[in-house]
């Protein structure tokens, strides 16, 4: 993609809208290639990565096009993304295109299936997904948790306007900070000093490290943490006022009245709900800022998603198969791919798989 790293991905998601360009029913032009020949339809059937342009009678790979330069090394020239593919008496280049495992083109294509999960890469009608759930309609699309996380808050700062103003202040007071080596000593210098009285007076833990959490643990910590914003959203709030205004009263913050009318400071009065300070504090953000952050959890970590992990974890050899339970084999979510008496076999090649694992020395 000969565009600004800038420009990249808003051009990308405009690609994947319009889809390859597979023009079915044109008068494809015969050109000498030994003798003369032309681009043939039946290519389409199945390559989903193919295109036809025919402006240029030139093949070209519509994911490579669009992931080539986010692979590492970019694997060198490609006539399916440089100029374009034209020796019709070759159609075996189609395969040596996709080549291995770890081709360019597969690389590529994995890096389009993990593009963006807020994009329409990820869409149910649109994108490398829907293609990929054409084609294997057992195919699962889980995306990275701690991108989906990030997603999250991205989704919730959008949404409500006093979060991402919140972002926005902090943006630029970190702007204002990182500009100057001085100011950023200064502040160095100060919060470790906190940190060390905060240490001595028990206010907070210096804990003992990360542990590294396994597929289980990393849902059970989302299922968790969604239970605990219900339970904010329902008793939290009195909580929260009382901890701000402790702080504020610390650091010599005027607390304003909750029953007074709420004032923005720094944005246009027309833009804000007139209503109490308590009001716009506990229904404009509070509230809706759990909602949204509830809502947009629910979406990101289905249930579909979390029973495949869940299986996955199952087969897990760690910590001598604590996890192991053969209810939840991958078989239950790919009845396809078993026969039945494939299925009959399946519990003792578990208890097999089991024993040859614990019997390995790496593990």
């Amino acid at each position: 993609m000969d565009y600004p790293p800038n420009q990249r991905n808003p051009v990308r998601r405009a690609y994947i809208l319009k889809k390859p360009c597979l023009p079915k029913t044109h008068n494809f032009p015969q050109r000498q290639c030994s003798r003369k020949r032309c681009f043939s339809v039946k290519w389409f059937n199945k390559r989903d990565w193919l295109e036809y342009s025919i402006s240029k009678d030139a093949a070209f790979c519509f994911v490579c096009y669009l992931f080539k330069h986010e692979v590492e090394n970019n694997y060198g020239g490609d006539a399916f993304v440089n100029g374009g593919f034209r020796a019709w008496n070759k159609p075996e280049r189609f395969d040596k295109h996709v080549s291995g495992v770890n081709s360019a083109h597969n690389v590529a294509y994995e890096r389009g299936q993990g593009y963006d999960g807020a994009s329409n890469m990820k869409g149910e009608i649109n994108g490398l997904k829907a293609l990929i759930m054409n084609d294997t309609s057992s195919a699962y699309y889980i995306h990275c948790f701690a991108h989906q996380l990030q997603l999250t808050l991205v989704a919730v700062a959008k949404k409500n306007d006093n979060c991402g103003w919140v972002f926005e202040i902090t943006t630029n007071l970190l702007n204002v900070i990182g500009a100057s080596c001085k100011r950023r000593e200064m502040i160095r210098k100060s919060q470790a000093q906190k940190v060390a009285q905060a240490l001595e007076m028990g206010e907070i833990d210096s804990g003992s490290g990360l542990k590294e959490q396994d597929i289980v643990n990393t849902m059970r910590l989302v299922s968790s943490t969604m239970k605990v914003l219900q339970k904010m959203r329902e008793q939290g709030w009195d909580i929260l006022l009382k901890k701000v205004t402790s702080f504020c009263n610390k650091h010599k913050i005027d607390v304003p009245n909750m029953e007074a009318n709420y004032v923005p400071h720094g944005r246009s009065r027309s833009f804000v709900e007139k209503a109490t300070n308590e009001h716009h504090f506990r229904v404009g953000i509070f509230l809706e800022v759990i909602d949204l952050y509830l809502q947009e959890l629910d979406n990101r970590f289905d249930e579909k998603n979390m029973e495949l992990l869940t299986c996955m974890s199952s087969l897990s050899p760690k910590y001598n198969f604590s996890s192991f339970d053969k209810e939840k084999v991958l078989a239950s979510l790919y009845p396809e791919d078993f026969s039945h008496n494939e299925l009959l076999s399946f519990d003792d090649q578990l208890e097999v798989f089991k024993q040859v694992m614990l019997d390995d020395g790496n593990f």
